[in-house]
């Protein structure tokens, strides 16, 4: 995954997670991360250690891959989703144009 990649489409669901408005870990039971593409082994590796520094190393994480998200990233964090995915955007554009 090239820097600007993860900078544009990876880093902000990550750091809204992590600066959110309770920043509490004790939630979080797993992590779920969704791409539209397979993430290669150097990339999961990339995501883990910034989601272990988030939010701890003992959550474990599950690879996901959904085409239709089409581009960018989604997140299940404990109870929390965090959709950085280019349907997610076009979702809520489609519902701020009603």
């Amino acid at each position: 995954m090239s820097n600007s990649v993860w900078e544009s489409r990876v880093a902000p669901p990550v750091a809204a997670a992590s600066t959110g408005p309770s920043g509490d870990k004790r939630g979080a039971t797993g992590i779920t991360v969704r791409t539209p593409l397979p993430l290669d082994a150097a990339e999961q590796q990339q995501l883990m250690d910034v989601l272990a520094q988030r939010f701890g190393a003992e959550q474990p994480v599950v690879f996901e891959v959904q085409p239709q998200l089409l581009g960018g990233v989604w997140l299940r964090i404990g109870d929390r989703i965090l959709d950085g995915s280019l349907r997610g955007r076009l979702e809520a554009l489609r519902k701020q144009l009603k």
